[in-house]
């Protein structure tokens, strides 16, 4: 599995950046992101079914089409939500 260090180095420094939703379906409704936010999640449809993540809010261009998890559509459509793990 490719692992994004450098992403996850910028999730520790700047707690300005971090949020925290239940699951990952919570974050596909979230209001309030912005391009280069953080967002832990504690499961993808339930805490602790294994699904948990770190995704970085990212611009929705077409290189981050939907793939099956590594890009999630988020309610603010020019924007996605990138899995880090």
């Amino acid at each position: 599995m490719e692992r994004h260090l450098s992403e996850e180095v910028l999730f520790w420094q700047d707690s300005s950046k971090k949020k925290t939703v239940e699951t990952a379906q919570e974050l596909l409704f979230f209001e309030g992101l912005a391009e280069g936010d953080f967002v832990v999640t504690l499961g993808y449809f339930a805490i602790g079914d294994r699904g948990n993540n770190i995704y970085k809010v990212v611009e929705n261009t077409e290189e981050t089409a939907t793939d099956g998890g590594l890009f999630l559509d988020l309610k603010n459509p020019s924007l996605k939500a990138k899995g880090l793990f």
